[in-house]
């Protein structure tokens, strides 16, 4: 089975039939440090959780064998935990240092990025999705009271570091 693709080519949205898997998204943990209206990614306190060692030799397979176009660490917040920001880290070395061509990314709601500054720079990700929920009124209403005047240092420095792979969703 053939996965379809359907995106914009000089204006024109063609279907594009693709013979492997093109994007891995992964959800590495349970942790935010928000508990946003919307959220459904919910588990339980007793789900078990792969530990990171686990996690690298999946990522390792999926560089070899499997070789996506994208992996993305979505869902939850992967920089509320330093363990998982260390995983995410250490992936990002692990391809750096194969043939791999895996574009690795990262979805986070980038309050907790001024933890991370160092690493961010030393072990760039190919694109930082940043999820937001609207100007300052919006936004602290669905992610909580001032909430974004914790998250406009962190766009300023992203924006400033890596205004070529920013996303701002």
């Amino acid at each position: 089975m053939a996965n379809i693709l359907a995106g914009s080519l000089n204006g024109i949205f063609p279907l594009q039939q693709q013979r492997k898997l093109q994007i891995v998204s992964v959800v590495v943990n349970n942790e935010c440090n928000l508990a946003c209206k919307h959220c459904y990614l919910q588990t339980k306190p007793h789900d078990r959780y792969l530990s990171n060692e686990e996690w690298l030799k999946f990522f390792h397979s999926l560089f070899v064998d499997i070789k996506p176009k994208v992996l993305c660490f979505a869902g939850r917040e992967v920089f509320a935990s330093p363990g998982h920001a260390a995983l995410f880290f250490d992936t990002i070395r692990m391809r750096n240092q194969s043939t791999a061509k895996t574009e690795i990314g990262v979805i986070t709601n980038a309050l907790l990025v001024n933890l991370y500054r160092k690493q961010l720079i030393e072990n760039p990700p190919d694109y930082i999705d940043v999820s937001a929920d609207g100007l300052p009124d919006a936004y602290n209403a669905v992610r909580g009271r001032n909430a974004f005047s914790l998250l406009e240092p962190n766009l300023i420095w992203l924006n400033r570091h890596f205004s070529d792979r920013l996303w701002l969703t």
